[in-house]
């Protein structure tokens, strides 16, 4: 069934073309094929103006903290040379100047620097969500691992962006640092300005396993989040089943794995970490050194040697910020590597079809050759209620793909109301002809009535009753809260029985001409089941239904039974008429 999903509405004062919930167009993304560096600088690219603020409020920032050593040795040389409260007062004007262009740059950059941030990872997220939920299909990750990919691996892209306030600051003030360093001592200059860089070459040969591991762990992260959703999809089936051991050890390796990929990283990480902390600090005692024999020597005065050795001190801040761009980057480009795999993946069918959509009624798979079906064909239409009846889920599902077209088959054709399925748009197509699964009932956390919803986002209240009467579900709205009952994640408050009627229910709401059901009463007892299936008729009195059963009272209301075999369809007529056969009577009726 379609879904449909609406950006937030612009929050007031919001930009709607750049600001956090701007929309992002349908045909708006990185170019094709995307590579991990393309997606980091189509997210910076949108972004230029915030970068260019948050770079020259980092750059402020920064160098405010940098000159106030520098107005400290001026203040030291001042009141030396002239000991009068004038200029103590100037002094501390001065000082207090510059740790107020301190504080404002520092409030802008990290705005800039945390609006760059999630709306980087918004954007990212954005990317994921919009290809998953393509039309055209094509994603077969778990669940978990998508979610690593919309909230962490979107979240270490968002760093990238975050680090550009920051590191456009720590580049600028280092070399202007070094430039100031020149003019007032060549020596100490030329030493930071060409003896630092090189000391940094050494965190090179770290960054290829660094970036290797970091991959590594995203992709190992991935697979236990997958492992951690299939556990709480059925945790109640496993704790019915008794085997919470088993599934303990099952979530244990997976988390060892993380955790053994987390720990290599942490080491290498660690090593990354000590050699940017040791070199840059041996570097700054060499130059404290210098600069302390120039000042003995009387080159350079007190204030001067206050001023440097502050300036060293302060070379920490850019230097480190150096050394984060490493761990930052590898990070961030493991993450967006991993986004990209998702974006690249191929679509299982296209939507390039612009033939008019009727009301469609009539359903012909011809000729079909896919996956389990060979030769298979199967017509349903004229407003009749057809039986399946297959045990194989593997032909089922087969089935119920090819008839809202998540693939194409191999060989043969869809036809939908005599126009090939290919030609008609998809959205115009899967408005027409709904399937239902009744083996996996999808739901939200939400109410009752907000499920139903979702199938038809217009039906007012009363046709949503009508619609959960219709699919046996008397007992729901029977409940104290009726249609505003919250049922649970996945609809866990209710029973199996309960949740395969909301999702019949759902469908009968959006009244398609064409629907489908796959097992939708295997979960009930016999008195519900017969009660849903009378009603269920009446409902769809003129419209064409399709169901996939072995269910016996389902098939005998049945206008038509197809039984299928092998891939084929092997028999064909009313129940009644399809018992006197021992393969058909074996299937619906084991026993008799």
């Amino acid at each position: 069934m379609k879904l449909s999903f609406r950006p937030a509405p612009p929050a007031p004062g919001d930009d709607p073309g750049t600001g956090l919930n701007a929309r992002l167009p349908d045909d708006d993304g990185p170019p094709p094929p995307v590579t991990p560096g393309g997606l980091v600088r189509w997210v910076l690219k949108r972004q230029v103006g915030r970068i260019v603020v948050g770079a020259v409020a980092g750059i402020a920032w920064m160098g405010s903290i940098a000159f106030l050593p520098v107005a400290l040795g001026f203040a030291i040389d001042r009141i030396v040379d002239d000991r009068s409260v004038e200029s103590v007062a100037l002094v501390c004007g001065l000082l207090a100047a510059v740790t107020m262009a301190q504080a404002v740059a520092g409030v802008v950059r990290h705005r800039s620097a945390m609006l760059l941030h999630n709306r980087s990872r918004w954007l990212s997220e954005r990317l994921v969500t919009r290809r998953v939920l393509d039309p055209r299909g094509g994603i077969d990750a778990e669940p978990g691992a998508l979610l690593s990919l919309a909230a962490s691996d979107a979240e270490h892209v968002g760093a990238i962006a975050d680090l550009m306030c920051r590191g456009s600051g720590a580049i600028v003030v280092f070399f202007a640092i070094g430039a100031g360093m020149m003019v007032a001592s060549p020596l100490l200059g030329g030493l930071v300005l060409f003896g630092l860089p090189p000391c940094l070459l050494v965190l090179v040969p770290l960054w290829r396993p660094y970036d290797r591991r970091a991959t590594e762990q995203q992709q190992r992260l991935a697979e236990a989040s997958a492992v951690a959703a299939d556990i709480t999809t059925g945790l109640r089936v496993v704790k019915g089943l008794g085997s919470e051991g088993g599934v303990r050890g099952w979530f244990e390796k997976g988390t060892t794995e993380v955790r053994d990929t987390a720990i290599a990283l942490a080491r290498l990480g660690n090593a990354w970490t000590a050699l940017a902390t040791a070199i840059p600090a041996l570097f700054l005692a060499l130059t404290i050194w210098v600069g302390g024999r120039l000042a003995l020597d009387g080159t350079l005065s007190a204030g001067a040697l206050v001023s440097f050795t502050g300036l060293a001190v302060f070379l920490a801040i850019p230097l480190a910020t150096f050394a984060e761009v490493g761990d930052v980057w590898a990070t961030g480009l493991a993450s967006a590597r991993r986004i990209a795999a998702v974006l690249n993946r191929t679509p299982a069918v296209d939507d390039d079809g612009d033939a008019a959509a009727s009301d469609a009624a009539t359903v012909w798979l011809h000729g079909i050759h896919q996956g389990p079906l060979a030769g298979f064909e199967l017509q349903v239409g004229d407003g009749e209620l057809l039986g399946v009846a297959t045990d194989d889920p593997e032909v089922a599902t087969t089935i119920a793909d090819l008839f809202v077209r998540r693939v194409d088959p191999e060989r043969g054709r869809v036809l939908v109301d005599g126009v090939d399925a290919r030609e008609l748009p998809l959205e115009s197509l899967r408005a027409r002809v709904v399937s239902v699964d009744g083996h996996d009932p999808w739901l939200l956390d939400a109410t009752l009535a907000a499920n139903l919803g979702l199938g038809a986002p217009d039906a007012d209240t009363p046709a949503l009753e009508r619609a959960l009467h219709a699919a046996a579900g008397d007992d729901l709205l029977a409940r104290r809260d009726g249609m505003h009952q919250p049922i649970g994640e996945r609809g866990l408050s209710l029973s199996g029985g309960q949740r395969q009627r909301v999702t019949v229910a759902r469908a009968l709401a959006a009244a398609p001409p064409v629907l489908l059901l796959d097992e939708p009463t295997s979960a009930l007892d016999v008195v519900t089941e017969l009660r849903l299936l009378e009603r269920l008729r009446d409902a769809r009195a003129d419209r064409t239904t399709a169901m996939i059963t072995v269910s016996a009272p389902a098939l005998a209301l049945c206008d038509r039974v197809v039984l299928v075999d092998d891939g084929r369809v092997v028999a064909e007529g009313r129940h009644e008429e399809l018992m006197h056969d021992a393969h058909y009577r074996a299937l619906v009726a084991p026993g008799s």
